[in-house]
């Protein structure tokens, strides 16, 4: 009774992120929300402040919601130090995603002192 009563109550817990507050809020705040989060996607080697690909990895709701609007990947800075597939891939997935709008692209040049 008490593995039955502890899997209940796991369950309930894990149910219980169905009601959180943000899920009540209308597509057009969250998506306004996320566009204001993404004023600056930095493609780096962590990708910690790729802010889009992490919303969009959220869940299916806020990824069909971040693919669906090009603002969100407007605007990407990308240090020149990353130069590796993964960066590639990523700048080609937020030219895909940004659609026809005017892309803001900042590279981050720091030269190499040990190659001087």
């Amino acid at each position: 009774l008490r593995l039955r009563r502890q899997g209940l109550l796991n369950y309930t817990e894990k149910l219980s992120a169905l009601l959180s507050l943000i899920r009540r809020l209308a597509d057009d705040i969250l998506s306004l929300t996320f566009v204001l989060c993404c004023e600056d996607n930095m493609l780096t080697h962590n990708w910690r402040y790729a802010h889009a690909l992490t919303i969009s990895s959220v869940c299916s709701g806020w990824r069909q919601l971040a693919i669906s609007n090009p603002a969100l990947w407007l605007n990407l800075t990308i240090d020149s130090q990353d130069d590796d597939e993964h960066t590639e891939s990523a700048l080609a997935l937020y030219l895909t995603r940004s659609k026809t709008y005017p892309l803001s692209l900042s590279l981050i040049a720091i030269p190499n002192i040990n190659n001087v």
